[in-house]
């Protein structure tokens, strides 16, 4: 191999004699086809520059690969000068011969940290909410609303658990269930709640949204053991959690609304689903 580009066919550089020919075989398609394409197209930018500057690429030095990565900071994106010096790691991983990996250098690992400080990408550590935030968050929070009360749910229980969004709307009742206490807490802020509710019910029927011939604390009670019975059934293990409550409480309200609620109702659930966050959307 002129170029010394060894991951094109890493089953037959390989001197890793103690490997069955099955092994081999399998080490060697760990790769798709587009990526080899790829780590050669950066390997040959590096032979090309080593050639120019009347270096060696392989063997190469950690010396070179720092100049070769200075050099590339000229116009390349700080992405670009990482994924090739992955590509040259790689191309030493696979050669196969006891040659040293100029890449795991010291000075080639500072090079790369003091590029991406002078490209801007460093990521900088947000100033963290404090709970007297939170607080302040909660009690400025007008909780006759539908929505406030979801959001006042959603930061408490994101702000204990130290939660990303994608974890936030993954969790399921058996993983709240691991915590008793949490589990226990959670039980009694909702008893503490039910005049919250009742009375966010009753501003609703003054704003005809929910009809006023019903018992609304009744109906609280209600909507209290139906949920009770979901956090101690095996319904979550078929279905999400946050798909079998949306379930209860929009059935629930739909049959309290007024045609002016079911209107707003609607529109809400089409709201709330459009902007709704999946677990599998987000991975930070």
């Amino acid at each position: 191999m002129d170029n010394h580009f060894f991951l094109r066919d890493f089953s037959r550089n390989s001197q890793s004699e103690g490997l069955y020919d099955k092994s081999m075989n399998s080490l060697s398609v760990t790769k798709a086809n587009h990526t080899i394409d790829a780590y050669e197209s950066d390997w040959n930018d590096f032979c090309d520059w080593c050639r120019y500057h009347h270096q060696t690429s392989y063997p190469a030095q950690p010396e070179t690969i720092v100049n070769y990565i200075n050099d590339l900071a000229d116009y390349a994106k700080a992405s670009t000068i990482r994924r090739r010096i992955s590509a040259i790691s790689e191309n030493y991983n696979a050669s196969g011969d006891h040659v040293e990996n100029p890449c795991r250098a010291w000075i080639v690992k500072e090079a790369l940290i003091g590029l991406t400080r002078l490209k801007g990408t460093v990521q900088k550590g947000k100033t963290p909410i404090y709970w007297e935030e939170i607080e302040e968050m909660i009690h400025r929070m007008d909780l006759t609303s539908l929505q406030a009360l979801r959001d006042r749910a959603v930061l408490l229980l994101g702000f204990m658990g130290a939660f990303r969004r994608s974890e936030l709307a993954g969790l399921d009742v058996e993983d709240i269930k691991k915590y008793p206490k949490a589990y226990q807490l959670m039980k009694n802020n909702r008893n503490r709640s039910s005049e919250d509710t009742v009375n966010f019910f009753k501003e609703g029927v003054k704003q005809g949204i929910f009809r006023d011939d019903v018992n609304f604390a009744i109906i609280n009670l209600l909507v209290r053991d139906q949920l009770d019975l979901l956090m101690n059934s095996d319904i979550c293990n078929e279905y999400s959690f946050l798909e079998v409550y949306e379930s209860i409480m929009f059935t629930f309200l739909r049959g309290i609304s007024t045609e002016k609620g079911a209107r707003v109702l609607e529109d809400f659930i089409c709201e709330y689903r459009k902007n709704q966050v999946k677990p599998d959307e987000t991975k930070e």
